[in-house]
């Protein structure tokens, strides 16, 4: 099927930002930081370690079944599929969604996305205020956000997350968003092979290691977060409260922005990667 001028640009641009992805280099600051959180990592017994990583992806993986069955999700799917029948009236399922064009598709997935982004600054700033219950579930409700997110992608683009191998792919472009740059890129290869062939393959033992310390390293940061706002609550003012208000919100959105552009560029080539080889409405 021959491209559109408009699907041919959106390609361009998807591969631009691949080129940047494959070039990206750590700065000497940022490699020793990766070292020290590297050392931190090495020093843990290492039973005990695999134990808790079994444990986290295990919780993931059941944390986004969760998130596929609940009531707001099912209103989101709902609210999408009007939102869509507006564009075209034949639209009735997610699949359907396959019938508009790449700009249409970008179109209700940025409005998904504008919310969602907004959602983490304020689950962020809520947090900052020091307030212990909210506190207490800032890492849970990003982390949470952030599954919905790719969900509501993965929606808009036409792809059902009922289906098991959507299931498996939401966990693993999460993983890809999230480790750090410079296995980025060789993450995203791994999920292009995967739709290609339409199987989900394991994760080897570097590959593992290295999701495992990116989410770690993440739910560190948030713990040193935690501390900071916690620490500053003792000393609390009015300028204070709003730093960290401010410095915990712009965290949160900063962490949702990432993952929901990872996620949006990999459903773009998704589907046109599919439009061009005619297969918009297999599987």
């Amino acid at each position: 099927m021959k491209r559109t001028s408009r699907e041919r640009i959106m390609l361009e641009e998807i591969l631009q930002w691949e080129q940047e992805l494959e070039k990206w280099s750590l700065t000497s600051a940022e490699r020793e930081n990766k070292q020290l959180l590297q050392n931190f990592f090495d020093s843990l017994p290492e039973d005990k370690y695999y134990k808790y990583m079994e444990f986290l992806d295990n919780g993931l993986f059941h944390l986004q079944g969760f998130i596929d069955r609940s009531y707001i999700q099912k209103s989101e799917r709902k609210r999408l599929l009007r939102t869509a029948s507006l564009l075209d009236e034949r639209i009735e399922e997610i699949q359907d969604l396959k019938m508009l064009n790449i700009d249409q598709l970008s179109y209700l997935a940025d409005e998904q996305l504008k919310k969602q982004r907004l959602y983490s600054f304020v689950q962020g700033a809520a947090s900052g205020t020091g307030n212990v219950l909210f506190v207490g579930t800032d890492i849970p409700l990003l982390i949470t956000l952030n599954f919905q997110s790719i969900h509501l992608t993965a929606l808009s683009y036409g792809y059902d997350c009922e289906d098991p191998f959507e299931m498996i792919l939401i966990l693993k472009i999460f993983h890809a968003a999230i480790v750090p740059k410079e296995y980025r890129f060789a993450a995203w290869e791994q999920l292009k092979e995967e739709i290609e062939t339409f199987e989900t393959a394991y994760y080897n033992e570097q590959s593992e290691k290295v999701l495992h310390n990116a989410l770690s390293a993440h739910l560190l940061q948030q713990i040193i977060k935690t501390m900071l706002i916690l620490s500053t609550k003792r000393h609390s003012s009015k300028k204070r409260s709003l730093f960290t208000m401010l410095l915990s919100g712009s965290f949160n959105y900063k962490f949702t922005a990432e993952v929901t552009d990872f996620a949006k560029r990999f459903y773009q080539y998704r589907f046109l990667m599919e439009e061009k080889g005619g297969k918009k409405n297999e599987r």
